[in-house]
């Protein structure tokens, strides 16, 4: 339960969004250095997203601002933020889902049912059109009108662990990732998802697509799991910790990095097979990571939004 277990460190039909009084996010001085979950990059910039509905926006990746009052819909718990151009949505606790046409600068409620009691833990877009919100116990939503309507898809009648993430190959086949060593595939043309079991019985809280249709996804304990052949096998990446590993990003360079516990930071190049390993506690729990490549990242995490240049912290704003 990616997102959640970082919070934990630290302290049916869909319901209209207007059917619910809306209560918006705060501005608040100090909101870059609260506790941040996830970070996307789009056509103008890079916007990070968190708790009590935090949304912050950047155009350099240092210097980050809120939107203007009465501009993010939510006060809850904002998990994951995805982007493709100027559109973004964001998920989270609530079963929130918010979206922006204008690169983070206003948004509107899409889904919001917080009687469900099961956070959204990540969301996916194909384009403007079709995507997907999943989250815990099982809980899985589609679009296919850019989340004008969602409607839930039923994994299994027995199946209520918390999915994670999702990634798709480029034969559009997508692959869920979940608690408990499990997985889920779903080839196209195929009427239902197939439950996969990985090799490592703990949960996986990211998953990636890499160059070559290769899968990498991280998880409890350190382990990274990769698959060359649709998540059909898996094999195990060493990665010399034991911290638990919350979400990755691949450079425009080719080069793989991902955070987790206690400052930890695994980077590898391109052309590389293990990786390195970087333990900085002054930064804190991390969250998320966008990959810049050369060497810069941002984080994001319990102490916000931090520049990064191979592994030495740049500031924080």
């Amino acid at each position: 339960m990616k997102r959640l277990l970082l919070l934990l460190l630290f302290s049916s039909l869909p319901v209209l969004a207007q059917s619910t009084p809306v209560q918006y996010a705060e501005n608040l001085p100090l909101a870059s250095r609260s506790l941040l979950l996830d970070i996307t990059a789009t056509d103008s910039g890079y916007v990070a997203v968190g708790e009590r509905g935090h949304v912050l926006l950047s155009s350099d990746g240092k210097q980050w601002e809120q939107p203007a009052e009465k501009s993010v819909p939510t006060r809850a718990t904002l998990t994951a933020v995805t982007a493709l151009g100027q559109d973004l949505w964001a998920v989270g606790h609530d079963s929130v889902i918010i979206h922006s046409a204008d690169g983070g600068q206003h948004w509107q409620r899409q889904f919001f049912d917080p009687e469900r009691e099961q956070p959204l833990m990540d969301v996916y877009f194909d384009n403007p059109e079709q995507g997907w919100a999943m989250g815990a116990y099982g809980l899985l939503l589609k679009t296919v009108d850019g989340g004008e309507h969602w409607e839930e898809i039923l994994l299994s009648d027995e199946f209520d662990f918390h999915l994670n993430g999702m990634a798709r190959l480029s034969d559009g086949t997508r692959i869920i990732i979940a608690e408990a060593g499990n997985a889920w595939r779903k080839r196209p043309g195929d009427e239902t998802w197939s439950l996969l079991e990985l090799p490592y019985p703990g949960s996986m809280f990211g998953v990636l697509t890499l160059p070559g249709d290769r899968l990498v996804a991280m998880g409890l304990r350190g382990h990274v799991l990769e698959s060359v052949d649709h998540g059909e096998t898996w094999y195990q990446n060493k990665t010399g910790s034991l911290a638990n590993l919350f979400g990755g990003s691949l450079g425009p360079d080719g080069s793989l990095a991902i955070v987790g516990a206690k400052g930890t930071l695994l980077l590898r190049q391109a052309d590389a097979v293990d990786f390195t390993l970087h333990e900085m506690d002054e930064l804190g729990d991390l969250a998320g990571v966008l990959n810049l490549g050369g060497g810069h990242l941002i984080v994001v995490g319990e102490r916000g939004v931090q520049a990064i240049n191979t592994g030495k912290t740049e500031g924080q704003q």
